[in-house]
This record gives C-alpha cells, structure tokens and sequence, in this order.
C-alpha cells in the first residue's frame, strides 16, 4: 500500500503560487484570436503616457501649483484632481483610448479584442482613484490650515506641508513602490505587455488595427 508523503511547506506553497490567478498567465476570451492581435510595446506605451502627461497633467499642475501660491482654493484643487483622475478612464471608455495613445496609434481593449467598458476603464486606473482619494482629506485640511496659508512662496509652503503633515510622503512613497511593481509587470510580460492594472481590468493594450 503506497503512502503519499504530506507537502512540505515549500511544496504547498509553491502549487497555491501556481493556482493564483493573478500570477497565472490570463488567457483571453475563446471568441478572441489573439493572432491577430499586434500587443503595445513598452516603448509604445511610455510614449502615450509622456503625450497624455504634457497635454493634460502639466497644464493642468501648472494651475494647481498657481493655485498653491495665490488662491489656495480647496474647491480649484478638487476640481483640477477630478480632471486628471477621469481624463483616462473617460476617454478609453468612449474612445478606447487617450489623447496619447491615439497619437501612437495604440488602444486598449477587453481580452475579446472588443472595447473595454466603464468599469474596466476605471479599474485600470484603481491604484491612482485609491491614493488621491486618501490624499483629497489631507489637502482639505491643508487648504484649511491658517499657518500654512500665512506663508509665502511655494518652496517655503511645501516644505512646511510635508512637515505638517508627513503623511504625504508616505504616500508618495508608497506611489513609487506601485509605479515600479506595474513596471516590472510591464516588461516581463512578454508577448502581452500587461501591467497589474491590465491584470485586474482584463485588458491588453494594442496596436489599433486600423492603423495596421
């Protein structure tokens, strides 16, 4: 009579590492050919990034930083975060794509090769909603400081901020941490390109088909 010998600690996390469906490779839906699908390249999809960061995040945190040195208005800064934090999921909802990404000629879409929806839009960009809205307190409460609005200047009033309230950096911290986790994700996920927020949404990022 054979005895199985009981898994090592070793041995069952290995297979319970196997059976996450986050690591494993995701395979797309059985109505997609992904053949035909010609995936976004690293290079592809930093370029989009830099064309949606100088066309709608610079402009935009130029407001925020005049807004800093003369209004110091919680209601501009809120309306300027809502801005940039829908700009992209707007966008690849009714378009499939950025301003960016059209320049590049890329699009996302659902593991179908179909256009991804409101819900795979916005939890493409889960990470960046989860951290502002634990920012936005913090700046309501800085925009209601009466000792950081006495200040003058922006360099003098930042460095005050973070002194006042250390949390920020910590939140900025923890940013860099995501942004090199879905950069690692990015590059070693070859033939796909999918970063972990492509992972949760189920997307891919592809070379738009029209342009080939």
């Amino acid at each position: 009579m054979d005895c199985k010998q009981p898994l090592t600690p070793l041995e069952k996390w290995s297979r319970s590492m196997m059976n996450d469906p986050f690591l494993q490779e995701q395979e797309p839906f059985k109505s997609a050919d992904e053949k035909e699908l010609t995936f976004a390249t690293f290079g592809n999809r930093l370029a989009a990034t830099l064309l949606d960061t100088l066309f709608i995040v610079m402009p935009l945190g130029l407001l925020n930083v005049l807004n800093t040195l003369y209004w110091r208005d919680f209601y501009i800064y809120l309306a300027i975060t809502i801005c940039i934090l829908s700009y992209k999921p707007v966008l690849e909802t009714i378009y499939g794509a950025t301003w960016g990404k059209m320049l590049i000629e890329i699009k996302v879409v659902d593991y179908a090769g179909e256009r991804i929806n409101a819900l795979q839009a916005w939890l493409r960009s889960i990470f960046t909603v989860c951290l502002t809205l634990i920012t936005i307190p913090f700046q309501y409460a800085i925009f209601n400081n009466e000792y950081l609005n006495s200040i003058d200047g922006f360099i003098s009033y930042s460095t005050e901020m973070s002194i006042e309230y250390p949390a920020l950096s910590t939140i900025s911290t923890i940013n860099f941490f995501i942004l090199t986790i879905e950069i690692i994700f990015l590059v070693t996920d070859v033939p796909r390109r999918r970063a972990a927020h492509d992972r949760i949404a189920k997307t891919y990022v592809i070379k738009d088909p029209e342009t080939l």
